[in-house]
């Protein structure tokens, strides 16, 4: 019994050290941008609620700026209201379904969970509101609800109102609840208004006002509870106030009794998400903000916000103080200042602004501001364009917390330069070299000693002291330099609001940040301009469109400053491609921007880079169409520069259109900077099976989605002839409920890609033969047929598959195909082997590890629905496993096959952290063959060193260097000793 304790200790201990946890990793784990925020009572007065666009509901402690919990809900559960009560906190999510869940405020614990009722109706009206501990929901913009907020029970549901009508705001009080929306008819210019017995849930009356509104409109609720007003702006920019009476008109509302701006009025805004109050925002064509409050006829002015010319709003948010309520203004002053000001409503007069150090250019302008005065003191949390959050208390700027980084659309590897390639200022002395000139040789001498004695002395500190894997204590960025082994490199990210960052991978800490506030436009791509050199810092380029234009900014990637002014260009990229030329004088890489219509052009572009590209024009296709949601792909040849254009013009060679009902799921293409150490595969008998090592290659995944089932199939398309060079089709695969399931990566010579089996629909897979697509008469057809695949899936069984696939340019060992190159235009066809198997977790990223030299072996890293990282090595996800191992199976150091992947706790790269949403995994070589630098991505972000071929060439971390120097010192005196005492016996033996 004890040996069996044991060995069971010894099992649970093999693991990750507890004090090793965040010394070779870090993580940024994030809520994102808030749309609903409340804050806690008195007895949590220190708490933050808040749901935000990622589909998360979480509590931030304002006073240590960190996540006291958080529930990150499916995406086909978006959270539609959130509120706070007395009882706890209260979310009502879905759509089909809506779920209304009571947390505890302090915990997050779950206490209940309802099903509310929901019409079927494709009104997107959904609302919360608490009165007295009894929750009233609107689901579906026809049902009205009434919950009992403590047990969570259904007191009565109604449906005042049927289609097309669509209500979507929702006020309450002890007697009742009053439900406000529209037609549904966009020309009826229609407002309706249902009010409902609190007790009986009965229709007291229904109020059907004519107005200009229509159902596309936007409309604010404006008053009181109970006397509630409409306002908007109609379709033809006319702003109007509508009483909820049938008798009544709607009122048209200017701004000229008051001001002297005589444009439109832009937009109407309340001054708080979570209640109604008398008071609104209405903004002008010419920029001028004015805060109004409704009278008899019309408006009158309570305070002006903004003058005419202003380019932001301010953000607003009512308070209710101990005698009034008042509202808060947060604007952005300048660049580097915002003001705060309380505008009480009795008087009518504002405080004194109060101005707070607020960077623009890193976090943008103010959008949003949340206010509570609960416990005495104006607390505020203001949120900035770039979607990260700001806590305000008195009159200071508490922190921020960059949210930015949950909305990452791009992101690029950047290496650090070597602290030797930093010489252009500072020489061997650690000088400008102009003073070590000035000094005399002997003391520049002695200085040179000095040095090389420090850095001899800082060599042999971090042999001894720390191992190269040892855990390390996060330390301020002060150089932006290289370590010993490249496990610091630079991340740079471009966000979805126009943000970007760059970030040390060692620790995680910003090194920079940049708003570029594009507007309507956004990132489409970031690339490396030039890696470091001596004198030139690394350059790295943005690219970004709009709808009608392209901007190239070039940035220098250590400090985020611009290099050149930023380039424009009058056509729209979808794609950018860095080529493996050269700029002359700067030796910056040259971008190929392919527009809309596939045509090409150059970035930097001078006759210089136009001579070079022309070169091997002839021999650079371009691919059209290859992303998700799009139907047909085109290849493109590129003919000579168009002068007057300024691009090379694109001429159609292939298409390649999917089946009718299919549509791209995802993408993969080959990465050109991989490494491949070897071309065979090496079998157990020293045969070699030769892979099919094409760089043209494209793979994507499909979906067809009809009403009973769906189907997931995978292409390998060869980008150059568009030939089809493998098919396999999944019947009843597809995406595990809304999360996206189907993912593909591809590496080498193999390829693996995700699907939901969906049960009963799915049959075995069926590879389809390939064929040439129409028009291309150069590339040989082959039979169409079909056959099945070797147990390409797992029929009859509701799970998460992952499939591999392994290209081999022949079956039979030892061939290859004929002729020292490889052409697309040849028309060979890989020898495919497939295999799937079951995994343990719903997928929802796919990455891969990368080394200099590609001879580890690779980990297939998964993002998984339990918000976790897997790592799963490739000699496990195999085509070639057999069901009984051979002799020579063993030799070759093959894994006998079994169906299912199973879950491994010791390749939980996350172990126990979460993890939440992450949607891509990416990876870069260290200097160390054996670790490989991975990050995940998509609402948390999450950075570790991964060795899945173990460390084989670093010492262990247990090793014993002071033995070691000690034992060479020691070795070295022997040494001396010896010679002495053998050259005194020779001596001796002489003179005999």
């Amino acid at each position: 019994m004890r040996l069996l304790f044991l060995l069971f200790g010894l099992i649970v201990v093999d693991g990750l050290f507890q004090d090793e946890v965040g010394s070779y990793d870090w993580i940024k784990q994030l809520v994102g941008t808030p749309v609903h925020v409340q804050f806690g009572d008195e007895n949590l007065s220190d708490f933050i609620y808040l749901s935000t666009e990622k589909n998360a509901v979480a509590a931030i402690n304002s006073a240590s700026n960190s996540i006291v919990w958080r529930h990150v809900l499916l995406p086909n559960d978006q959270i539609r209201a959130m509120t706070v009560s007395k009882n706890g906190v209260l979310t009502l999510s879905g759509s089909s379904h809506p779920t209304l869940r009571l947390w505890d405020a302090e915990t997050g614990y779950s206490i209940w969970e309802s099903v509310v009722e929901a019409s079927d109706s494709s009104c997107n009206g959904f609302d919360l509101t608490v009165v007295d501990g009894t929750a009233y929901t609107l689901t579906n913009g026809l049902t009205i609800s009434k919950i009992n907020v403590k047990s969570g029970d259904i007191a009565w549901t109604s449906s005042p109102v049927k289609t097309p009508a669509c209500l979507s705001r929702l006020v309450a009080d002890s007697k009742g609840a009053q439900a406000v929306g529209s037609s549904a008819n966009s020309t009826d210019g229609s407002l309706i208004s249902a009010v409902l017995d609190a007790t009986t849930g009965e229709t007291k009356g229904i109020t059907v006002t004519k107005s200009a509104h229509s159902a596309n409109t936007e409309y604010e609720l404006v008053g009181s509870v109970k006397e509630v007003l409409v306002v908007y702006v109609d379709a033809k920019g006319k702003s109007w106030l509508s009483p909820l009476a049938e008798s009544s008109r709607p009122i048209a509302l200017d701004v000229a009794s008051f001001s002297d701006d005589s444009s439109a009025i832009s937009a109407v805004s309340s001054i708080s998400s979570s209640s109604i109050h008398l008071e609104f925002v209405m903004t002008t064509v010419a920029g001028s903000v004015f805060l109004v409050k409704p009278k008899t006829s019309g408006i009158e002015l309570v305070r002006r916000l903004k003058p005419m010319g202003s380019q932001a709003s301010p953000a607003l948010f009512a308070i209710t103080t101990e005698k009034d309520i008042a509202v808060v203004a947060v604007d952005t002053k300048d660049d580097s200042t915002i003001s705060i000001e309380t505008v009480a409503m009795g008087k009518g007069q504002p405080s004194k602004p109060i101005l707070i150090p607020f960077s623009a250019s890193e976090y943008g302008t103010i959008t949003k501001a949340f206010a509570s005065s609960k416990t005495g003191l104006t607390k505020l949390l203001i949120v900035s364009s770039d979607g990260s959050i700001h806590f305000v208390q008195g009159n200071e700027l508490k922190w921020s917390r960059d949210e930015s980084l949950a909305q990452i659309t791009h992101s690029e590897f950047v290496e650090l330069p070597a602290p030797s390639l930093l010489s252009e200022e500072l020489d061997e002395m650690d000088e400008p070299a102009s003073k070590s000139a000035a000094t005399n040789p002997v003391t520049r001498y002695a200085k040179r000693l000095s040095t090389h004695i420090k850095k001899l002395s800082a060599a042999v500190n971090q042999f001894v002291v720390s191992a190269p894997n040892s855990p390390q204590e996060a330390a301020p960025v002060q150089n932006a330099t290289q370590d010993l082994y490249a496990f610091r490199k630079l991340f740079i990210v471009t966000t979805s609001t126009g943000k970007v960052l760059a970030l040390e991978t060692k620790h995680g800490q910003i090194i920079w940040s940049r708003m570029f506030g594009l507007g309507m436009g956004k990132f489409i791509s970031v690339k490396t301009l030039r890696a470091s050199f001596v004198k030139y810092p690394p350059i790295t380029a943005l690219v970004a469109v709009t709808e009608t234009s392209t901007t190239i900014h070039e940035l220098n990637a250590l400090t985020g400053e611009t290099i050149t002014a930023s380039v424009s260009l009058s056509s729209v990229t979808e794609k950018v491609v860095v080529l493996p030329i050269e700029t002359t004088q700067d030796r910056l890489h040259v971008l190929a921007l392919v527009d809309t219509n596939s045509n090409v052009r150059l970035h930097p572009t001078s006759d210089d880079t136009v001579m070079q590209f022309e070169k091997m024009r002839p021999s650079f296709y371009v691919t059209a169409g290859l992303r998700a949601g799009s139907q047909t792909i085109y290849g493109n040849a590129l003919g000579p520069l168009n002068r007057e254009k300024g691009c090379f013009e694109a001429s159609q060679m292939w298409e390649f259109s999917l089946p009718e009902g299919e549509v791209i799921a995802s993408v993969s293409e080959k990465d050109r900077n991989d490494h491949i150490a070897s071309i065979g595969r090496v079998l157990g008998n020293r045969a070699v099976l030769y892979k099919y090592l094409n760089s043209n290659q494209l793979a994507f995944t499909t979906l067809k989605t009809s009403d009973t089932a769906t189907t997931a199939s995978v292409y390998l398309v060869d980008a150059i002839t568009g030939a089809l060079l493998y098919h396999a089709v999944h019947a009843g695969g597809g995406n595990l409920d809304s999360i996206p399931s189907v993912h593909v990566i591809q590496c080498e010579n193999w390829v693996v890609y995700s699907y939901w089996n969906h049960g009963p629909d799915a049959a075995e897979s069926v590879v389809v033969a390939d064929e040439a697509p129409e028009g291309d008469a150069k590339t040989p057809k082959r039979k169409s047929g079909k056959k099945k695949a070797q147990r390409a899936s797992l029929p009859e069984v509701k799970a998460m598959e992952v499939v591999v696939l392994e290209l081999f340019e022949s079956s039979k060992q030892d061939k290859r195909f004929e002729g020292d190159t490889f052409s697309s235009f040849d028309g060979l066809r890989p020898d495919v082997l497939s295999e799937a198997y079951e995994f343990p977790a719903g997928v929802t990223a796919i990455g891969v590890t990368r080394t200099p030299a590609g001879i580890s072996t690779r980990d297939v890293i998964f993002g998984t629905t339990s918000n976790q990282l897997l790592a799963v090595n490739k000699r496990v996800l195999d085509p070639r496993r057999p069901i009984s191992l051979s002799a020579d199976d063993k030799d070759e150091g093959l894994v006998q096959y079994t169906a299912y992947i199973q879950h491994n706790p010791k390749e939980v790269l996350s172990y126990h952290l979460e993890v939440a949403g992450v949607s891509q995994i990416v990876s870069a070589p260290s200097i160390l063959e054996s670790t490989s630098i991975v990050v995940a991505y998509g609402l948390d972000m999450f950075c570790l060193r991964r060795a899945p071929s173990k460390t084989f060439d670093l010492l262990s971390q247990d090793f014993n260097r002071v033995n070691l120097v000690v034992t060479m010192i020691g070795l070295a005196v022997a040494i001396f000793v010896a010679r002495y005492f053998v050259a005194r016996r020779n001596l001796n033996a002489a003179w005999k």
